[in-house]
């Protein structure tokens, strides 16, 4: 059996495209109405940066909830179902993690009174908080600074979410960026830190961005659609992910979530990629000069991911995605059921360069251990089923995560993780440049990209609910990156080929929650590839955590 992950055409006529976005419209119209009819509730995502995921993260491997980190964000009335599951185990939870779910309960009082009319929590405060019987909103502002040696960072901005009668949920948050300095990373690829695009650059050493999120949607008892531009994780890992990670800038989206069983997931998603591919035909000169009126090459993604918790304490899913670009949306990626990889070879013809970019991948997730959660991600990219152990025809071009997290310290409020991820050469990669797994030029998956391995691990400690003391440990080797002509040429080239750049990363973060998102954070980083091999300082932070 052989399977190549690559190709096909993208070629459609005029009718067929026009007919494609009928049916799509038609075809979501349909799934929102019928929404309407069984909704029982808004659906507001939480925000990643937020405290509750680690929470819910430690207290997932201690066995309190079923809510495992395959997908992320969870919605409001998800974490306020896990935050229910954990008060069950009252008898279980150290001080600590008593302290910290009442902490975290005065976030969620609205969903956890939905689902349980007795259960008893505090007020959080906000800047506006606003109910009737036909709507509810949250505002707050959102703002921090940033300032160490050589570097400052600064925003500002707003958040607000709520529902509209009871079905219909919204959450949107934006802020502006200046940073400063002498040490700062205008470019941020060798981090996980999230990619920007700059709109500003009074001078070399000012750059200025800005970020937006927003998304509406509904849910039903077993289920939810939502539209929005957000940033959406799949797969295993902690310092990163194989599959969709934060590294690319938020994109905007269809998504739908179904859960039908307690053991039986589903997830889909398209999303609208930033080529950065010129289009020269449509580009057009304006009337200054200067300034042409530039367009870009169409580019999206088709994902699904289907979910199984085989026991109580093992999880597993499959799934796959395809990039495919240069056409409008087609009916055949916007259908969730249907298998991309066929799609494409329903579509393609006999040019290698017609087609589209297909993936495979799946997680594994077990905590039958005391306090311990194994997990592991696998993404491939391209394989030869035929010849997967012959060196000389081998095509397995893939990558794979392995972790551990530890919570048998819990009772001190101690957390041990290590992982280590391996990709191998040309995973992500593609000769068309609009069938590149990234998006505003940036990794769409693990940001360390391929040829590549990594080693981290952390230890955090959490004297108070609401402080942790993290030390962690950042090992990255990265090869060489040849001619994109030899990612199809045979033998393929060995992992790690050309010259090896070893970067080592360690650190130290203090951090305290004053009050819900109002956090202060002191922390020092060495880079062994940074110019300046220290740096270091103090964030204050309400609304929103940047790294």
């Amino acid at each position: 059996m052989h399977y190549s992950l690559r190709q096909s055409n993208c070629v459609e006529t005029s009718s067929r495209k026009i007919q494609s976005r009928v049916i799509a419209r038609l075809f979501y119209l349909s799934l929102l109405i019928l929404t309407f009819d069984f909704c029982r509730a808004q659906i507001v995502y939480v925000p990643l940066d937020q405290s509750v995921y680690g929470f819910l993260q430690r207290t997932y491997a201690r066995g309190f909830h079923s809510l495992n980190g395959e997908v992320i964000p969870y919605s409001t009335v998800q974490v306020a179902s896990a935050l229910v599951a954990i008060e069950k185990n009252d008898s279980l939870l150290s001080k600590g993690e008593r302290e910290e779910l009442e902490f975290h309960k005065t976030a969620f009082k609205s969903e956890l009174l939905t689902l349980d009319s007795t259960i008893h929590t505090g007020v959080r405060w906000n800047l506006v908080n606003y109910e009737s019987p036909n709507m509810a909103v949250v505002l707050d502002p959102v703002a921090g600074i940033i300032v160490g040696n050589g570097f400052r960072h600064t925003y500002t901005g707003a958040a607000f979410s709520g529902e509209l009668g009871g079905i219909v949920g919204f959450n949107f948050r934006f802020h502006d960026n200046s940073e400063s300095g002498d040490n700062i990373d205008a470019q941020k690829k060798d981090t996980p830190e999230t990619g920007i695009n700059i709109i500003s650059r009074p001078d070399p050493k000012t750059i200025q961005y800005s970020d937006i999120t927003a998304t509406i949607g509904v849910n039903w008892t077993w289920g939810v659609f939502s539209v929005g531009k957000d940033y959406i994780n799949w797969g295993m890992g902690n310092r990163g992910k194989l599959i969709l990670s934060s590294k690319a800038p938020s994109f905007p989206f269809l998504r739908l979530d179904l859960h039908p069983t307690d053991w039986l997931r589903f997830y889909y998603l398209h999303g609208w990629l930033q080529s950065d591919v010129l289009d020269s035909l449509r580009t057009y000169s304006s009337r200054i000069a200067a300034y042409p009126r530039n367009i870009y090459r169409e580019k999206y993604i088709a994902a699904h991911l289907l979910s199984l918790s085989v026991t109580h304490n093992l999880n597993i899913s499959i799934g796959e995605s395809i990039i495919y670009s240069d056409i409008q949306p087609n009916i055949m990626f916007l259908n969730p059921l249907l298998f991309y990889r066929a799609v494409d070879h329903y579509m393609t013809s006999t040019s290698i360069g017609d087609g589209n970019n297909s993936q495979f991948f799946g997680n594994i997730d077990y905590r039958g251990l005391h306090n311990m959660d194994l997990y592991g991600t696998l993404f491939i990219d391209e394989i030869n089923t035929d010849e997967i152990f012959n060196d000389a025809k081998a095509r397995n071009q893939l990558g794979f995560t392995v972790g551990a997290r530890s919570e048998l310290l819990a009772q001190y409020g101690v957390s041990l993780n290590a992982e280590y991820t391996r990709i191998l050469p040309w995973v992500y990669s593609n000769f068309v440049q609009t069938q590149v797994y990234e998006s505003s030029g940036y990794l769409l998956g693990d940001y360390i990209g391929q040829n590549a391995d990594q080693i981290y691990g952390e230890i955090i400690y959490r004297p108070t609910y609401n402080s942790s003391v993290q030390v962690y440990y950042d090992y990255v080797r990265k090869g060489g990156l040849a001619d994109v002509a030899y990612e199809y040429q045979l033998p393929s080239l060995p992992f790690l080929y050309g010259t090896v750049e070893r970067r080592t990363v360690y650190g130290f973060s203090g951090q305290y929650e004053v009050y819900y998102d109002l956090k202060v954070r002191v922390f020092a980083e060495y880079n062994s590839q940074r110019a300046v091999k220290v740096l270091g300082g103090v964030a204050v932070s309400y609304g929103l955590s940047k790294n």
